[in-house]
């Protein structure tokens, strides 16, 4: 792998990134606004694996 191809954002990562930021302010507005339990876990389900691909992508791109 080139460090072009290090230091280009990737569609996956953006894609992350985007449903990291929607999920955490969903979260923030079903917490102010009330909501449903099952949709605070939902999105904190998905919070957690957008986290988790973000740091996946992370390693293999450092290695």
């Amino acid at each position: 792998m080139t460090d072009i191809d290090r230091n280009h954002p990737s569609a996956g990562r953006a894609l992350a990134w985007t449903l990291l930021v929607l999920c955490t302010v969903g979260n923030l507005a079903l917490s102010l606004y009330g909501g449903a339990l099952v949709l605070h876990i939902a999105l904190g389900v998905a919070t957690v694996v957008c986290v988790a691909a973000l740091v996946f992508t992370y390693l293999r791109r450092t290695r």
